[in-house]
């Protein structure tokens, strides 16, 4: 905690390599994924700023340990699999997504305000949501982890958004993650982590001028598992990252040994 009052907590850096505008990010488990304009795809290593590997494909990505999806504005998803990044799949109609390999699930939204459904291994399409009114940019499922009148623990969930979520607050700050304990946001200038014991600011980090999407998919948080209270071991890895207009990727990281 006194780290991030002092702003002391974190360190930056940044991946080089796109040569032109940076549209998409996905972070897990250390590996960040790109997407860029210039119609290349990458996974890089956070903590040594590494490219492991890019192939020449679409504008947005996301990756697991098995596979790597990339979708475009030329409406298809592409599935790649394996070292060499050989195409596998490839799902026309859509642009953003997320992927379940338990359920054998791969959602989709797009700019014609609908999201699909679609089957992984035999890529069709199984099922098409609408009820946006607005480009869906972000899609998510996962499990739910307690009871409510809707949902029961372990029943998995399908959200779906069209736009960056704002804090009904004067300073214009935008939410990007929140835990059980605290909340991390930005603005313009600067990262913060608040409090959400006393709604108090507990820090904050000084950002550059970054490149702001219309879509909102030009920055992500990272690990988010100390958004439910720091325990001394989950104070590692990315942070926050951000596309910049030189094309570039700028980072926050926990600071090793901090």
């Amino acid at each position: 905690m006194t780290q991030l009052n002092e702003q002391e907590a974190f360190e930056t850096s940044s991946l080089i390599g796109h040569s032109a505008r940076v549209y998409a990010l996905y972070y897990k488990d250390g590996l960040l994924c790109t997407g860029s304009d210039d119609l290349s795809a990458k996974l890089w290593d956070v903590r040594t700023g590494q490219c492991i590997y890019g192939i020449q494909t679409h504008t947005c990505a996301r990756s697991t340990r098995q596979k790597l999806v990339t979708g475009s504005f030329d409406n298809t998803i592409a599935c790649w699999s394996g070292a060499r990044a050989l195409k596998s799949l490839q799902f026309r109609g859509h642009t953003a997504w997320t992927t379940n390999d338990d359920l054998d699930i791969l959602v989709s939204g797009s700019a014609d305000f609908s999201v699909k459904i679609w089957s992984m291994s035999a890529g069709a399409c199984l099922n098409t949501l609408t009820g946006h009114t607005e480009w869906v940019t972000k899609v998510m499922l996962q499990k739910s982890e307690v009871e409510s009148m809707m949902h029961s623990p372990g029943d998995y969930i399908l959200l779906s958004a069209d736009k960056v979520i704002k804090m009904p607050d004067p300073a214009n700050l935008s939410l990007l993650s929140f835990g059980e304990v605290f909340a991390l946001l930005f603005d313009n200038h600067f990262l913060y982590v608040m409090d959400l014991r006393t709604e108090a600011i507990s820090g904050r980090w000084p950002l550059p001028a970054y490149r702001k999407s219309k879509r909102g998919s030009s920055f992500l948080a990272g690990v988010t598992s100390w958004l439910n209270g720091l325990d001394g071991d989950n104070d590692s890895g990315l942070v926050f990252a951000t596309s910049m207009p030189d094309h570039s990727i700028h980072l926050v990281l926990w600071k090793e040994n901090g």
